[in-house]
């Protein structure tokens, strides 16, 4: 009877270790790992152009670090792609869209929001960013 009371009570310890958290502060989850989260660059047709934008055809990984969603990755600004402006006008570059009013310079590290093809740029916070393309007459 002992015996039995000895195992029993082992098993019943070693349920327990195995049913609390791994003790290092984190809290345990219930074993499914939440699916990777993707943002996107997209550039955009602006008024009185013809042709197409380029294509950013990497997807920048969302990292969660506490309270804020971080992506901590860099880009390069792509040219113009087929995009044309009317005569008389060249393209100076991209400018990073605002949403509903709201500027997203500080979604990048440098704070700026106008980009030239080949700028390498540091991604702050995850969102998706949009450009327009800049033009101006000669």
């Amino acid at each position: 009877m002992k015996k039995l009371l000895s195992i029993i009570t082992i098993l019943a310890v070693t349920l327990l270790l195995f049913s609390c958290n791994s003790g290092n502060g984190e809290e345990e989850s219930n074993g499914a790992e939440e699916p990777p989260v993707y943002y996107t660059i997209t550039y955009h047709k602006g008024e009185n152009t013809i042709g197409e934008p380029p294509v950013d055809p990497k997807k920048y990984k969302r990292i969660k670090d506490g309270y804020y969603d971080y992506i901590y990755d860099t880009f390069t600004v792509l040219d113009k792609g087929t995009l044309e402006h009317n005569e008389g006008w060249f393209f100076r570059g991209w400018n990073l869209r605002s949403q509903n009013g709201t500027s997203w310079e500080p979604n990048l590290a440098t704070g700026s929001t106008t980009f030239e093809p080949g700028d390498q740029v540091s991604i702050k916070y995850a969102r998706n960013l949009d450009f327009e393309p800049l033009f101006s007459p000669y």
